[in-house]
């Protein structure tokens, strides 16, 4: 029993590693700011819902070829940084509470991934920054 419970431990350790090592780590900032340019919020977050990790990854490995994205090493792991930002202009009120990241497919849109977050009032002329920032082992 014991070397069956020692074994068990033992394949975990070699395992869960490989598993968590093709998921890459999803940060994103929200920046929302008034017709004038004055900043009314600012959310950060790295609690992604919904990701289609299949997705995540096609998608990071075409967008690695558009840009010379920073590659770092640290304690001997080898990560590639992508930053992506877009800007969403509004031109009427809505509640704005959740962020996500879509593809078409298909002529379908398809939600890569989600962040739920605290909502805010989007008025019109008001724009919101959302800065995308993947880690990924290489």
């Amino acid at each position: 029993m014991k070397l069956l419970l020692i074994g068990v431990i033992l394949l975990s350790v070699f395992v869960i590693p490989a598993a968590f090592a093709e998921t890459p780590y999803i940060f994103v900032q929200i920046i929302h700011k008034d017709s004038d340019g004055n900043l009314l919020a600012y959310l950060q977050s790295d609690r992604v819902s919904d990701a289609n990790l299949d997705m995540i990854n096609e998608m990071l490995d075409h967008e690695s070829t558009l840009r010379d994205d920073p590659i770092y090493q640290i304690n001997g792991n080898v990560f590639q940084v992508i930053t992506r930002e877009n800007t969403l202009h509004f031109d009427s009120s809505l509640m704005y509470a959740n962020t996500s990241l879509i593809q078409d497919v298909d002529d379908e849109q398809v939600i890569v991934l989600r962040l739920p977050h605290d909502g805010f009032r989007v008025l019109p002329g008001d724009s919101i920054k959302v800065i995308w920032i993947f880690s990924r082992s290489v």
